[in-house]
C-alpha cells in the first residue's frame, strides 16, 4: 500500500514565494500551488491622450514586449513639474509582461514615449492562473530567426 501523498509539498507558504517581504506579509498562507512558470509582471505608465496611449499599446504588443496592454481614461493626474503644480487629464496603460522582457520594454518606452520623463512603475504579479502566465510567455517570445542558409540535407 502506498502512503498518502504529502499535499503540503504542493503548497507554497508566503516565505517560499519568490516575492519581496512586503508581498509575503500580505498573502495568506497555504493557498498557492507551486508553479514552475516565469515571473509575470504588471507595469503602469501614462500618456497625454488616447491617440498616444493606443500607439504605445499597439507598439508594445506588436513588438511582443507585452502580452496585454489595457488603456484606461481619461484620469486626472496631479503633479509638480518645472516649479509649478499641474493637473492634466491622462490615459493610464496597464502593461502585463514576463520579467525577462522588462529591460527591452523600458528601452522601447524610452524611444517611443511622448513624455520626456514618463511614469514607469512595475511589480511582480503575486498570483495568476498557470494558463494566463503560459499564454503571456508564449505571445511575448520574439519570433524565431530564420537561418541565413537553408539547412543541409
Amino acid at each position: 500500500m502506498n502512503p498518502p501523498r504529502d499535499r503540503r509539498k504542493q503548497i507554497l507558504t508566503p516565505s517560499e514565494l519568490p516575492l519581496n517581504h512586503f508581498w509575503r506579509e500580505l498573502l495568506p498562507t497555504g493557498i498557492y500551488t507551486r508553479l514552475r512558470m516565469k515571473q509575470l509582471m504588471i507595469g503602469w505608465t501614462t500618456a497625454p491622450n488616447d491617440v498616444d496611449a493606443r500607439r504605445l499599446a499597439e507598439g508594445l504588443t506588436r513588438e511582443r514586449l507585452a502580452a496585454c496592454v489595457q488603456v484606461e481614461g481619461p484620469i486626472m493626474s496631479h503633479y509638480h513639474w518645472e516649479g509649478r503644480d499641474e493637473m492634466q487629464p491622462e490615459f493610464r496603460l496597464a502593461i502585463k509582461f514576463p520579467e525577462e522582457r522588462g529591460q527591452d520594454l523600458v528601452e522601447w518606452l524610452h524611444e517611443n514615449h511622448p513624455y520626456q520623463v514618463f511614469q514607469w512603475v512595475a511589480l511582480p504579479v503575486p498570483v495568476s492562473t498557470p494558463e494566463y502566465i503560459q499564454w503571456a510567455d508564449e505571445v511575448t517570445r520574439p519570433p524565431r530567426q530564420q537561418p541565413p542558409f537553408p539547412p543541409r540535407r
